[in-house]
């Protein structure tokens, strides 16, 4: 049997609260999208997943950045495109 083909890609975003208040790290919502625009896969990426352990004991404050990478592995597919949607549990 022939194996499919995995792709390995890096995503990288920024993350800013522009609020003027702290607020709690946001869960990421990714969506992922072959050529023909078609759902590939969503992942849920909880903070605890892109913060080390002793960013998670403080809030998210007014004006902070925070940059963060994430390792995706797709088999079969290139990915082609992507969305990311935030919430606050």
């Amino acid at each position: 049997a022939e194996e499919a083909a995995e792709y390995r890609y890096v995503l990288r975003l920024g993350l800013r609260n522009e609020a003027s208040v702290a607020q709690q790290w946001p869960t990421l919502f990714i969506t992922f999208n072959d050529a023909s625009a078609t759902v590939m896969a969503r992942m849920e990426v909880p903070p605890e997943q892109y913060l080390d352990p002793w960013q998670l004991q403080g809030p998210f404050l007014p004006g902070q950045t925070m940059d963060i990478e994430l390792e995706v592995n797709a088999r079969a597919k290139k990915i082609n495109g992507f969305k990311i949607e935030k919430f606050f549990s």
